[in-house]
């Protein structure tokens, strides 16, 4: 009754519905949208992009050496050579310049003598 008394068509009142439910329904998906961008850009603060580093060869032919005939003579300690190269990469703020075999030396006797990575890196970090 309401439409034949102000004279409107059912096709205006259909298509002004479908228009304001169709920009609605555009407002709320950029609605998340945008929120969702604003946590990703959240995420993407809080972690490291890259670091670089730059092992010696020196550095990268001992330690792989101590881990490959640690594997293949059974030794009683075993080497993981990454892990041998981040230990001391930390321990010298990444610089492998100034890369010595005594670093590489002190850390074996260390592993020989009971302690674990695990162990230094921990001792290092109270210190």
């Amino acid at each position: 009754m309401l439409i034949k008394s102000i004279k409107i068509s059912k096709k205006i009142i259909i298509f002004s519905l479908a228009t304001v439910l169709l920009l609605s329904s555009i407002l709320i998906f950029y609605s998340f949208a945008s929120n969702i961008n604003e946590e990703k850009q959240e995420d993407k603060k809080n972690f490291i992009k890259w670091v670089d580093f730059n092992v010696s060869s020196e550095a990268l032919s001992l330690t792989a050496k101590l881990d490959i005939n640690s594997h293949t003579k059974n030794e009683e300690v075993t080497y993981n050579w990454i892990e041998l190269l981040a230990y001391l990469a930390c321990k010298n703020g990444g610089n492998f310049k100034n890369f010595k075999a005594n670093h590489l030396n002190s850390l074996v006797e260390e592993l020989k003598n009971g302690h674990t990575i695990n162990d230094l890196t921990r001792r290092h970090e109270v210190l």
